[in-house]
């Protein structure tokens, strides 16, 4: 066997192993995503919207995977489950709905590719601000950039606190556009934080697309990025 054939041999293989990494890693998170979404079933009565963009992410999560999208599926998969997370946590805290006692317990989840530790409920008093954006744009305005320097230096002045960045947009275009944009806006908010001294670690992103419209029913303010913080 010559050299080039054991090289490519080599290569080949390597290839086929990375992409059953990535299928396997993919059907782990869809699976726990899809427990999730069943899980907040008992949701929607009381956070309706929030439990269907569950439903929705989830359907567009395994069809990425069905159409062998592996690094589309798994963003989207964990998209799902933070969402299914989101509607226990709102359909908890409606006083009008009667539920299982077992279903009270709100859930912070931090979707952090290195997370070192457990996230804890974030009790501080500051108020992290939406930034929003132009139409298809992930540029950040003069207004979201100094927004962004207030969080930055209550972050600098508190080194516990860390923080999921949710990209947002509107309905035009395809979700798959949308969800991408929604991924762009969250990694630029991203950026510019660690520009401002913030450790990458203490950030983290998440894109709902357009599967989250902001309720005062204005365009302008789905098109943003929201933070959600702990410790």
């Amino acid at each position: 066997m010559s050299m080039f054939t054991r090289t490519f041999l080599v290569l080949a293989l390597s290839v086929a192993l990375a992409a059953c990494g990535g299928r396997q890693r993919s059907s782990d998170l869809l699976t726990d995503a899809r427990a999730a979404v069943d899980g907040a079933a008992d949701a929607e009565r009381c956070a309706e919207a929030e439990y269907r963009a569950a439903v929705r992410l989830m359907e567009q999560a395994e069809q990425a995977y069905a159409d062998r999208e592996y690094d589309n599926a798994r963003q989207l998969a964990e998209a799902a489950r933070a969402q299914a997370e989101r509607a226990r946590e709102i359909a908890a805290a409606n006083d009008d709905c009667d539920r299982q006692s077992d279903n009270q317990q709100a859930v912070v989840t931090v979707l952090d590719p290195t997370p070192t530790r457990q996230a804890q409920e974030y009790t501080g008093d500051y108020v992290f601000s939406t930034v929003y954006f132009g139409f298809d744009s992930s540029s950040v305005s003069a207004e979201a950039g100094s927004t962004l320097q207030a969080h930055a230096r209550y972050l600098q002045e508190n080194p516990s606190v860390r923080l999921r960045l949710e990209g947002h947009c509107d309905d035009a275009g395809t979700s798959e556009y949308n969800f991408a944009l929604g991924q762009r806006r969250a990694a630029v908010v991203r950026q510019f934080l660690m520009e401002l001294g913030i450790s990458g670690e203490r950030l983290s992103t998440l894109s709902y697309g357009e599967e989250m419209p902001d309720r005062s029913g204005d365009e302008n303010r789905n098109r943003r990025v929201e933070f959600v913080a702990s410790e």
